[in-house]
């Protein structure tokens, strides 16, 4: 185990400028961005402050260092979100589970015992004021004072969506309900996976244990060990095919009639793939209507509020064609990254790579 002391805490963490009276304070609110996006609140820490470094040193000084339960998939180096579904390929039923607020509802007495492990039981400051794990609380916890617009965390100290040292801490945090949920779900033969705070559970055809309310409560009462809650409004139990974030898991059904939707793995979503479908389509007219594409495929209109001058019809042209530009990019190296995982696990139908081998193709063309 890999135990931090005072001396590597503060050669190899803590800038020597963080320090104020020989101990880490508080993260400032000067430090600090927040950030609204639909109901959520993201928190950033600006460029080159002192919090920024100390959690980048934290990071790979310690944390990227802590084993983790290898049903942890989200914020792993080398793993992506179809790591998170390839186990539950073969599967037939479905569940899934959200933890509610999950960051944000993190509890610090519970993080504070998690933590102490690795950290040597000493004072960081030669007054014996603040103790190394205190120090390191610190550094990556935020107070949310009356100034920030998150009503609901105003007063606590959080966990904060968006600071680098977040996804690592939480992945440590849960590392031992992870297990526990592992060993659980191994008595009813069922498979579970967890992408941050997303829960997918999956069990073959015969297993149907899955979908108890005996299950559910297990599983609800593991959670509640470290004070966290399923979102209620956000559970999904399903059979055959479930839709996660734009992706689909499938079993093929059991019947002599096939068809071609009748396959088993992971895939795109219809619904993602037709916007690039109806974007290239929109390329084998001339002259070619970026304004069409980006307002009546995507539903994105440009904002007069984001730049400082008159939007002329010629500049937006220029816009959305530098938009539409990089959207075919990123579904690009979406497309690729499915061809690439499926030559290592062999979890995508040979119909569906064609397809998305096709696109990529198509893509190229447009693009060069």
């Amino acid at each position: 185990m890999h135990i931090i002391d005072k001396n590597l805490f503060k050669t190899e963490i803590a800038p020597k400028d963080l320090l104020e009276e020989d101990v880490i304070p508080s993260i400032p609110y000067s430090s600090v961005l927040e950030k609204k996006i639909k109901k959520r609140y993201i928190y950033s820490l600006k460029n080159k402050s002192p919090a920024l470094l100390a959690q980048r040193n934290l990071i790979e000084v310690l944390l990227r260092r802590i084993d983790l339960n290898d049903s942890a998939v989200g914020f792993r180096k080398g793993a992506c979100y179809l790591n998170f579904l390839e186990p539950h390929s073969n599967n037939y039923h479905f569940l899934r589970f959200d933890i509610k607020n999950f960051f944000h509802s993190i509890d610090e007495k519970l993080l504070r015992d998690c933590f102490s492990l690795y950290f040597k039981d000493e004072c960081i400051d030669p007054g014996n004021k603040q103790k190394l794990i205190s120090s390191f609380l610190n550094l990556i916890l935020f107070h949310v004072g009356s100034s920030f617009g998150n009503d609901d965390d105003k007063g606590k100290r959080i966990l904060p969506v968006g600071f680098p040292a977040s996804p690592f801490v939480s992945n440590i945090f849960l590392r031992k309900i992870d297990i526990i949920i592992q060993r659980t779900c191994a008595l009813y033969n069922i498979t579970y996976t967890r992408y941050a705070d997303d829960m997918l559970f999956s069990s073959s055809r015969a297993d149907k244990y899955i979908h108890s309310d005996s299950f559910e409560h297990e599983i609800k009462v593991i959670l509640s060990s470290h004070k966290l809650k399923i979102n209620e409004k956000k559970v999904v139990k399903a059979k055959h095919r479930i839709s996660l974030n734009g992706y689909v898991i499938q079993s093929s059904s059991l019947t002599n009639r096939k068809n071609v939707n009748d396959i088993s793995g992971v895939f795109i979503s219809n619904k993602k793939i037709i916007k690039l479908k109806k974007t290239i389509h929109e390329f084998n007219k001339k002259p070619v209507d970026y304004t069409k594409i980006m307002e009546g495929v995507f539903r994105e209109k440009i904002k007069p509020d984001n730049f400082t001058f008159p939007i002329t019809r010629a500049f937006k042209q220029k816009f959305y064609k530098t938009q539409v530009r990089n959207k075919l990019c990123g579904y690009r190296a979406y497309l690729i990254s499915f061809v690439k995982f499926n030559l290592r696990y062999d979890c995508i139908p040979d119909g569906k790579i064609e397809s998305y081998s096709k696109l990529i193709d198509e893509i190229d063309v447009i693009i060069k």
